[in-house]
């Protein structure tokens, strides 16, 4: 399945806009700084819905309701004048304007630039939805505070190690707060000490860099993944390491204990990873999506154990990606977005 989308679309995400029980999709083009909704038909086809235009460049995307309405709302971060954008959804397939939110901290001034990448969670325990992103050129996290109504208070910044690029929000110890985790990969000309950072919550919206826990990455990690991979209620990272052709699974990151993580090879120069049960047996599977057009499938065996991937070839220069049954069959179908020809390619799943 191919459908046209905006110049140079960098990440996809499903949700039902419309209402109708069909999952429909969110890409957020990066050239032509809009949104393109496409609405599902249930099975597998797709009516493209007029697009939203974005004040700045969309780099990431998360979906989410922030206002507690019901319906599916989205969030992009603004690469260039560091801000974030959340368009509130109406239900029907269309959006409330835009609504900007800056990323710099009031007071004390703290600046934030290049916001790389968002996660949604509730840091502060309030059951409204915040907002975090890894800010990669001020080495900083954001956070914007939810109110529930869509709206959200001023930033609150964290510093981060340096060059942060992915970002996830787990509890990760055990005083009850959520914290974030990060890939990390040093100053970008000179890339060294590699790692995986966690930086532990205070409850309020802040990640103390004082009380964090470190993990020496095998080589530069450019995406990651959090769940919990073997079943035992822990948390486990899958990062990506494109130079090296794998992905990298740490098994357990709860309380700062340190883990050596294990490589396993995930097709020829990966750019996205995901996990998502494709295999139909309750175990979380790790998907990577590939430069050299192609798409490939780790099965979770249990206990950490993989089988080799398995490659799928599609569209040109794929990346970006998520997962969801656009058929209505009952069978995880993959979705990612291609740069080079602007369109959205589906893998549709099999019958297990």
């Amino acid at each position: 399945t191919l459908c046209t989308v905006g110049e140079r679309p960098r990440d996809v995400r499903v949700a039902d806009f419309n209402d109708d029980r069909n999952p429909d999709l969110v890409v957020n083009n990066l050239d032509s700084e809009d949104l393109t909704i496409l609405l599902g038909d249930g099975d597998a086809g797709f009516d493209r819905a007029p697009d939203v235009r974005v004040s700045d460049i969309p780099r990431a995307i998360a979906v989410a309701d922030f206002d507690e309405d019901g319906d599916p709302d989205v969030a992009v971060t603004n690469l260039l004048d560091d801000r974030v954008s959340v368009f509130i959804g109406d239900g029907d397939g269309t959006f409330a304007p835009e609504r900007r939110s800056i990323l710099d901290q009031v007071g004390p001034a703290i600046g934030a630039e290049t916001p790389r990448s968002i996660a949604v969670a509730d840091v502060n325990l309030d059951d409204n939805l915040d907002i975090v992103t890894a800010n990669s050129d001020s080495d900083n996290f954001s956070v914007l505070l939810g109110r529930g109504d869509g709206s959200f208070e001023g930033a609150r910044v964290s510093e981060s190690s340096e060059f942060p690029l992915a970002v996830h929000v787990a509890q990760l110890n055990d005083d009850n707060f959520p914290d974030v985790i990060s890939t990390i990969n040093g100053d970008p000309n000179n890339p060294i000490n590699p790692k995986l950072v966690i930086q532990y919550g205070t409850g309020d919206g802040l990640f103390s860099p004082q009380n964090r826990g470190a993990f020496v990455a095998s080589n530069l990690p450019t995406d990651m993944a959090l769940a919990d991979l073997n079943g035992d209620g822990t948390p486990d990272a899958v990062t990506l390491h494109t130079g090296l052709d794998s992905v990298a699974v740490y098994q357990g990151l709860s309380n700062g204990r340190q883990v050596q993580p294990t490589l396993r090879g995930a097709g020829s120069e990966p750019n996205t990873v995901l996990i998502a049960d494709v295999a139909g047996d309750s175990r979380p599977d790790i998907i990577t999506v590939g430069n050299t057009n192609s798409v490939s499938v780790l099965v979770n065996r249990g206990g950490l154990n993989f089988a080799p991937a398995v490659t799928y070839r599609v569209g040109t220069s794929p990346i970006g990606g998520t997962v969801g049954d656009v058929n209505d069959d009952g069978n995880p179908d993959l979705i990612f977005v291609n740069r080079d020809t602007d369109d959205v390619s589906v893998l549709l799943g099999l019958d297990r």
